[in-house]
């Protein structure tokens, strides 16, 4: 049987990746909700002729973002 050696630079960078990825989407729904807030219509819908996103859509993500977050840093 052959063991395999972890590759702790690969886990550090996937760590990294994934940190900056729930970054982007804590930001999105923070700046929907600004986008809502304000009546900014290119925050709430930002690709012309699609439907603009819910508040409670908006929240959900922050939410899940900083759960997201929590379990990766405590981790």
């Amino acid at each position: 049987m052959v063991r395999s050696v972890p590759n702790i630079l690969l886990q550090q960078r996937l760590r990294k990746i994934s940190i900056y990825l729930i970054v982007v989407v804590i930001l999105t729904g923070i700046l929907v909700l600004y986008g809502w807030h304000f009546d900014i219509a290119w925050l709430r819908k930002p690709i012309k002729g699609s439907v603009a996103m819910n508040p409670a859509t908006a929240v959900s993500f922050i939410l899940s973002g900083a759960a997201m977050l929590v379990y990766t840093l405590f981790r």
